[in-house]
């Protein structure tokens, strides 16, 4: 077991009051992190408020400080009221070892405000797709000065995939990056001995975001029905999909389509054991926790060429060609003949397991 440590967590991501899912990845970096270490989250965030709101929570396992501040369309006093509101947050902290942040854009200058704060460590993990290389275009003067007077500051970047990492490269010079994925409890999502029912059953869950191509697989799924109508797709997501719902009640296969959510996230995991296979549509991924979290639970993956998808072997499923709806839907009907192990595919997610993450973390904060 590593020396405990006190870390702080900070995130351009973060659970809020009005968002209540953005970046729940972080909430459970956190409550990891706080199996082996005293672990204190602290957030700001503009909100509909009039004055300055603070919530200083003890969860089951770690601290969270949420500071709510006025928001403004003027983007100096905006900043300001952030800066201002962050600063506030540190005062209540007592001293920390280390602070490690997630995702540099937009708010990397508070990861080196609570560095300097503390003359500690700061240990970056990226996980957003904005330095893929179609979307360079989009960093303008305030991205690319958040990112020259963050990256010197940062002791250790982490990138959550071999693509991410790649991806960085391009954008940022930096020579102190190492690949470590996200954490998946691996005993909570596990295989089912539950019998398979007659149909086959498929499963995306996402925030329906247009990178996600959701649309794409309910095409795809409407032309496999029409030559096998003992499928189902279950699709589930946090985010309104009342939108896409319409568009799937107007295929002929809309009676198997089901829509669910928002779901807590243990709720996702009998959604998962209950599956055959899981699709991913996606253009871009870094990571997919949802495909990790299938993979945790034995179940083969339909995916685009992305994240830790990419060239998957076809022991765990089948890469499918982005924007290709009849290979999507063939596939679909092709791996109902397939015998997939669920065995295998579950032991190649243990590598992202809690316990092989946390000491892949914890061999970072032992020489840092």
């Amino acid at each position: 077991m590593a020396q405990a440590k006190h870390i702080l967590i900070l995130s351009s991501w973060y659970p809020t009051l009005e968002k209540p899912f953005v970046g729940n990845f972080v909430q459970q970096h956190a409550n990891l992190l706080a199996d082996e270490h005293k672990v204190t989250v602290l957030n700001v965030s503009a909100g509909e408020v009039c004055e300055v709101k603070v919530t200083n929570l003890a969860t089951e396992k770690y601290r969270e400080i949420q500071i709510y501040y006025p928001n403004s369309r003027n983007r100096l006093v905006k900043f300001l009221r952030e800066l201002r509101a962050f600063k506030m947050g540190l005062k209540m902290l007592e001293q920390v070892d280390l602070v490690h942040a997630h995702v540099l854009l937009p708010k990397g200058y508070l990861f080196v405000e609570a560095k300097k704060h503390f003359n500690c460590p700061l240990i970056v993990t990226e996980h957003s797709s904005i330095f893929r290389e179609d979307l360079q275009h989009q960093f303008g003067r305030k991205e690319r000065t958040i990112l020259r007077r963050t990256i010197k500051h940062v002791d250790q970047f982490i990138a959550v995939s071999e693509i991410l990492k790649a991806d960085m490269a391009r954008v940022l010079t930096i020579d102190n990056c190492v690949v470590i994925g996200n954490p998946v409890n691996t005993k909570l999502f596990v295989p089912t001995q539950v019998k398979r029912a007659s149909k086959t059953r498929f499963l995306h869950i996402s925030t329906l975001a247009g990178i996600k191509n959701v649309k794409g697989i309910v095409d795809a799924f409407e032309q496999a029905f029409s030559q096998n109508q003992e499928l189902t797709l279950t699709i589930i997501s946090d985010e309104d999909f009342e939108p896409l719902k319409k568009y799937a009640s107007q295929k002929t296969s809309s009676a198997a389509i089901t829509f669910l959510g928002p779901l807590k996230h243990e709720e996702t995991i009998a959604h998962y054991q209950n599956a055959d296979f899981f699709v991913l549509n996606s253009n871009y991924e870094t990571f997919s926790i949802v495909v990790a979290e299938a993979w945790s639970c034995g179940i083969p993956v339909i995916s685009t060429n992305v994240g830790i998808a990419k060239d998957m072997s076809l022991d765990l499923g089948r890469n499918v060609p982005s924007h290709d709806v009849n290979t999507l839907a063939q596939t679909m009907l092709e791996v109902q003949t397939t015998d997939f192990e669920a065995g295998k595919i579950r032991k190649h997610a243990t590598q992202f397991s809690d316990e092989s993450i946390l000491a892949q973390l914890n061999a970072i904060y032992a020489k840092i």
